[in-house]
């Protein structure tokens, strides 16, 4: 069958398959090929602003070396005296522990067999294709997975352990700062601050901090509804 938009002209084409009526064996329904498929809505912006790398652990834990390099001016002194010492700088080692995450997929034939391919009046199910639509959630799942860990890692220093917390929980600034945050920049556009000041003076201080981890890159702010209503 097919179906005329008089105002624009465009034709959408519905082919139609007849299938048995699940209420009715003798009867007869109407099959079209469309599909009305919704899928998941998976946010990625976080992820691609900052290219995370990976590293696969066999271990629960984790150890890694810090080595802190602190500033020393030389001072007067008299010509007969040598001089102050230079201090010396120390290492340390930072140890976290790993948590366990992941998920199992199960299929048996009742999953699949006997059921219709959707859109397909004579068209079933395979293993092949109940597999893969798992295997893709699955996927999909990982990639947010990936999103939310990164986004609470920057809104509240945390590591993201699921609804079910198994794991230990670390605040990572506060464990490799040594200190707690300071307090965050209120960056209010309907006040006669400058906002513009204000970030530049926030982005001066990431841009030092970045340098003393010998790192070099672009600031990037993240901003959410109540900043573009403002």
């Amino acid at each position: 069958m097919s179906q005329e938009n008089a105002q624009h002209g465009d034709k959408a084409n519905i082919f139609k398959a007849n299938i048995p009526k699940p209420s009715d064996f003798h009867g007869l329904t109407e099959l079209t090929d469309y599909v009305d498929e919704r899928v998941i809505v998976k946010p990625g912006l976080i992820t691609s602003l900052v290219a995370p790398f990976f590293e696969t652990h066999n271990s629960r834990s984790f150890t890694y070396d810090t080595v802190q390099t602190t500033a020393q001016i030389p001072n007067s002194k008299t010509f007969t005296n040598r001089g102050d010492f230079i201090t010396q700088d120390g290492e340390n080692d930072k140890a976290f522990s790993i948590p366990s995450m992941g998920w199992q997929l199960m299929l048996s034939p009742s999953d699949y067999i006997g059921k219709r391919m959707p859109g397909k009046a004579n068209e079933f199910q395979t293993e092949a294709y109940a597999l893969g639509k798992l295997i893709t959630k699955g996927d999909a799942g990982w990639d947010l997975h990936t999103e939310l860990g990164l986004a609470q890692l920057l809104t509240t220093d945390t590591n993201f352990l699921g609804s079910n917390a198994i794991g230990t929980s670390y605040n990572f600034y506060t464990e490799i700062e040594g200190v707690a945050r300071g307090t965050t920049l209120d960056v209010n556009l309907g006040s006669g601050t400058d906002p513009i000041a204000l970030i530049r003076g926030k982005k001066k201080e990431l841009m030092q901090y970045a340098a003393r981890n010998q790192l070099s890159g672009t600031v990037v702010m993240l901003c959410g509804d109540t900043f573009f209503n403002s």
